[in-house]
């Protein structure tokens, strides 16, 4: 008897374990088809629920909810906007709620009112994690939007309060307009979007201009006569200061002849060529920071050239010149044409003297006057500035 009950229980031991695994096989698949909730469906039902809950006075729910979205997904740009729409509406906000990404946020907001103005809300299923899985143009924004053009009445000009409330209300251009100047840009946002400002502001762009003007002689050299000048400029423009390599040409006969020498000791001769050159570095700086119309200081130094005799190939004469230095002051005003592309006018004080060189006799000093077209350019730096919607007040 006692070996009939061994000999029965060896024999169960294959069949139990074969129940264990297919326990375990079914609690394996179980747990395997088992749905998770996803942060896209988190986010989409939060994005509801929060404006539903709101809408019919059920704060507490609409707090629970707004709470567990940020725990399972995170401080995203929805959860955010939706923390400071509540929080401003019962009064509790403070600075310290907004998150340090807060730049990158209202860029984020900012895309999304741009998409809603241009009836481009069908992006957003294209590009739904980028957006924080909250449709574009839903429930969300049409209830943040309408909530802070509400709240707006309720706060005064000038506070951080209003800004917020002015941002989200879908003016976002006008807050990108005001945030550069007090008392917003002592606020959180416009510490750090001026922060950023400034640090794109210091990269330099560069400058290309062509330019036509006049050469006009001072003193006894003003029986040269006026002559015509073209040239360019190649340099750099780093905040308000501007460093250029200018080269320019002068031209056209003297209205009279005039007196010169091919060599020290030789005699001298009548004459009536004239053709110029000036080489030189310049510098400028704006005298205001910033403006769309913008006066400016210059200065430079440099070689300013003009040949009195031509060469002559036959003969095989070299070209004479009277040579001098060039030490320049001056101002003028800058316009800008189109975004990149600018127009100036300026006159500038030449202190020259050709008689170095023993063959002109005559000295004096030279007034020049410049139109310019030109460009200032780096598109890294406007892309940045792209980046941060950047919208100069005075529209340069």
């Amino acid at each position: 008897m006692k070996n009939s009950s061994i000999v029965c229980l060896a024999s169960l031991i294959p069949i139990l374990g074969f129940l264990q695994v297919v326990n375990a096989q079914d609690d394996l698949g179980n747990r395997l088809s088992q749905r998770q909730s996803s942060c896209q469906d988190i986010s989409l039902n939060s994005s509801e629920f929060i404006p539903w809950y709101y809408q019919e006075g059920i704060m507490d729910s609409a707090l629970i909810v707004l709470t567990y979205w940020g725990e399972k997904c995170g401080n995203t740009e929805p959860v955010m906007r939706a923390n400071i729409i509540l929080s401003l509406e019962m009064h509790y906000f403070e600075e310290a709620m907004l998150d340090d990404n807060i730049l990158r946020f209202m860029d984020s907001y900012n895309t999304r009112m741009s998409l809603i103005r241009e009836n481009k809300t069908y992006l957003y299923n294209y590009y739904q994690s980028t957006f924080d899985y909250v449709p574009v143009g839903g429930s969300l924004d049409t209830w943040s939007m309408d909530m802070a053009a509400a709240l707006k009445d309720e706060y005064e000009p000038g506070t951080l309060e209003y800004l917020l409330c002015l941002f989200y209300s879908g003016q976002t251009d006008s807050v990108y307009r005001i945030i550069t100047s007090p008392p917003y840009s002592e606020t959180m946002p416009g510490r750090h979007y001026n922060a950023e400002l400034e640090e794109i502001m210091k990269l330099p762009s560069v400058s290309i201009s062509g330019y036509a003007g006049t050469w006009m002689p001072t003193g006894s050299l003003t029986g040269m006569g006026i002559h015509p000048e073209i040239g360019m400029t190649y340099g750099i423009k780093v905040s308000e200061n501007l460093y250029e390599f200018a080269l320019g040409v002068k031209f056209i006969k003297t209205p009279d002849y005039y007196l010169a020498r091919r060599s020290k000791n030789s005699p001298q001769e009548l004459t009536r060529d004239f053709t110029g050159a000036y080489i030189a570095l310049e510098y400028s700086r704006d005298l205001f920071k910033n403006q769309r119309f913008t006066p400016f200081f210059s200065a430079g130094a440099g070689f300013d050239t003009f040949t009195m005799f031509p060469a002559d190939t036959d003969k095989d004469e070299q070209g004479i010149s009277a040579n001098s230095y060039n030490f320049s002051i001056g101002g003028g005003y800058r316009l800008p044409v189109a975004k990149r592309s600018f127009l100036s006018i300026q006159a500038r004080y030449n202190m020259v003297d050709y008689t170095l060189n023993k063959l002109f006799d005559t000295r004096g000093h030279v007034v020049s006057l410049r139109v310019s077209y030109g460009i200032f350019q780096n598109l890294y730096r406007e892309n940045r500035l792209r980046d941060l919607n950047y919208v100069n007040p005075t529209g340069r």
